[in-house]
């Protein structure tokens, strides 16, 4: 049904309504339920009705992955919009019934970005600190905390800002946002020589030289 979706959405529909008829409530059927949504809001660009299919996964399958992926979905639909206060209240849901997931990191994310459009700036910047301390190892821990720095300098903040930057820099040192902390750092006058970690690995080849 999903390479149907693709190729021929209408189609796809029925063959996800009887996957739904055969398993009712199986994790098969909640499946199929997001596929229908998807596909309205996706392949059909139908988005009202896919907004429509989504809250019925939602309402239909409480606190499962499949409810979790759809308020996801109806999430970032008004994040789009620039439904900012309604994005927030789907996001916090996926945070709450999903941790551990990307989703949940996503919508974490999301939240902070949302009151940075807003231009909340002051509670933009601690969301992001926070994303990057609690997930120090996550692919965007490291952009997190980049933009937690340029949210507390546009908050006016510059203490915070710059304790913000040091610490982008001491923890993600040779990534593009922390030679990028580093550069903002140097031209703030800040000297930041001794807070550059060198890996491990790096390390090793170093001390390998000098023998």
């Amino acid at each position: 049904a999903n390479k149907l979706a693709r190729s021929d959405p209408e189609s796809a529909i029925p063959v996800y309504e009887k996957v739904i008829a055969s398993n009712p409530g199986s994790p098969e059927a909640q499946q199929a339920h997001l596929g229908i949504a998807k596909t309205y809001y996706e392949r059909i660009e139908d988005q009202q009705k896919g907004l429509e299919v989504y809250e019925e996964v939602v309402s239909k399958y409480p606190k499962t992955e499949a409810a979790g992926k759809a308020n996801y979905a109806i999430a970032w639909h008004y994040f789009n919009a620039k439904n900012y206060d309604e994005a927030r209240k789907k996001f916090a849901i996926v945070t709450k019934e999903m941790p551990g997931t990307e989703e949940a990191s996503g919508a974490a994310l999301a939240i902070a970005k949302s009151y940075e459009e807003l231009k909340k700036y002051d509670e933009a910047a601690k969301l992001y600190k926070e994303f990057s301390a609690t997930h120090p190892k996550h692919r965007y821990a490291a952009q997190a905390g980049l933009s937690a720095a340029k949210s507390y300098e546009k908050a006016g903040k510059p203490d915070e800002a710059v304790s913000a930057y040091k610490d982008v820099v001491k923890d993600y040192s040779f990534s593009s946002s922390g030679r990028e902390a580093q550069d903002t750092l140097a031209g703030m006058g800040v000297d930041t020589s001794e807070l550059i970690q060198i890996p491990e690995d790096e390390k090793a080849q170093i001390g390998r030289a000098h023998v």
